[in-house]
């Protein structure tokens, strides 16, 4: 009932509570005139296998998960017991009653991914473990690798976009000739065209599913998305970018918008200037940067 159980020990090595009276378990004792295999049984050893159970739960969702996240996720969401009868909180060291629900989404909610190509110095740390948080972006299911600096494929787009929205409706199958539905994209691929997110190549049956997307390309699929009206952007901020006449025509007024919007912001070139290298391939780096600027500016 939430309460301390008044003869169990208490004292500041206890780190977490969790229920230990009348719990339900395997037994070969004598309970209410019959021999187990079951029966109720209190004490403190009825209290750590539930914890050890939350722990390999906790593992099982997130395996490469550190000790000091998975405790840090079991303090953070332990509920605050309140005992006025039974008062304990100047003796026990717990951090209040175990909730093994909101331990493994801290976990997974807080885990920071790491990859054997990203470090804490790189620019991209932070935005990587968030967009890996989040679930929207994966490494590589063969290595410990993320790609940072992989150009991003237009499938790979497909995916992350797909992976944010979670959409769990099932669509007609591409008709492009380039899309495998037996591969990992294929879901993702489907959704996008359907909902008119990208489209395949003008006048052919492809969808260009390991092509490279460049900067403005991606501008332009995040507006379609949105089907946003971005004939209404402020050019100010595009404007004053010293490359911006390098923009594709036709993707001008979408890359204005995702300007105009801090989705894009342009990056420092070698000689200090902030340039924003349109028509340049992104990275898979930097589409996780354009994408959560996205997300944060609420966009998306």
């Amino acid at each position: 009932n939430g309460a301390n159980v008044p003869w169990s020990d208490y004292n500041e090595h206890k780190d977490i509570s969790a229920p230990g009276r009348n719990i339900w378990s395997t037994t070969t004792t004598n309970h209410d005139d019959h021999i187990g295999p079951y029966g109720t049984m209190s004490g403190t050893s009825m209290s750590s296998p539930i914890v050890a159970g939350t722990l390999a739960l906790m593992f099982s969702a997130v395996p490469d998960a550190t000790v000091d996240e998975a405790c840090e996720a079991l303090y953070a969401t332990a509920l605050p017991i309140v005992d006025e009868i039974n008062d304990r909180s100047t003796t026990s060291g717990s951090h209040g009653a175990l909730k093994a629900d909101a331990a493994i989404e801290y976990l997974q909610n807080h885990h920071e991914k790491h990859f054997d190509d990203v470090s804490g110095s790189d620019w991209f740390y932070e935005t990587i473990n968030e967009a890996v948080n989040m679930g929207i972006m994966y490494g590589y299911a063969s290595s410990n690798l993320f790609g940072p600096n992989d150009i991003i494929l237009r499938s790979q787009a497909a995916a992350i976009l797909f992976n944010y929205y979670g959409d769990t409706s099932i669509y007609p199958m591409s008709k492009h000739t380039d899309v495998d539905q037996t591969e990992w994209y294929a879901s993702a691929v489907n959704w996008a065209v359907a909902t008119n997110a990208m489209s395949g190549y003008y006048n052919t049956t492809l969808f260009g599913t390991n092509d490279p997307l460049t900067r403005e390309q991606l501008c332009c699929i995040i507006a379609n998305v949105q089907n946003e009206n971005v004939e209404t952007a402020d050019p100010s901020k595009f404007n004053q970018l010293p490359d911006h006449n390098l923009t594709s025509a036709w993707a001008k007024e979408n890359v204005i918008w995702a300007v105009d919007k801090g989705i894009l912001n342009g990056y420092l070139a070698s000689d200090g200037s902030r340039i924003l290298d349109p028509t340049g391939y992104a990275t898979r780096a930097e589409a996780a940067a354009i994408i959560l600027n996205a997300i944060t500016n609420g966009v998306i």
